[in-house]
């Protein structure tokens, strides 16, 4: 009996700091070399621009804010995108936002959260 409760005890404690190691890991935010990405901007006309970026940032924020290619501004709730290219997306005013895909999959999370990846293609689009 002793033995057993010992066992469980013991079984606990690697359990919860697994979960301290785990849940303390910091997100990788830099490569040690740089990657490649693409990244299309389709203005609300439907046009266009395909740029090639080369960089070492593991997350799409670092990357596009690299290029000059957003701005915007940080919010409880995450990194919030304002213009993309010099193109402002105001939801209040006319109800347009921008959408962000990579490969083609929408994006679930926010431009500070989203890992790229070496031969990410990501598109960014002005939606109503």
């Amino acid at each position: 009996m002793k033995k057993r409760l010992f066992l469980l005890i013991l079984a606990s404690l690697f359990l919860v700091s697994g979960l301290f190691v785990s849940c303390s890991e910091k997100k990788l935010e830099f490569y040690d070399d740089p990657i490649k990405i693409t990244v299309t901007v389709v203005y609300e006309d439907g046009i266009s621009k395909d740029y090639n970026i080369s960089t070492k940032h593991a997350i799409l924020k670092g990357a596009l804010v690299e290029n000059n290619l957003i701005t915007g501004e940080e919010t409880k709730n995450g990194y919030f995108v304002k213009a993309v290219d010099g193109i402002t997306a105001d939801y209040a005013t006319d109800g347009a936002w921008w959408s962000f895909y990579q490969n083609d999959a929408m994006c679930m999370e926010g431009v500070d959260t989203l890992v790229i990846r070496d031969g990410d293609v990501i598109k960014i689009v002005y939606s109503k």
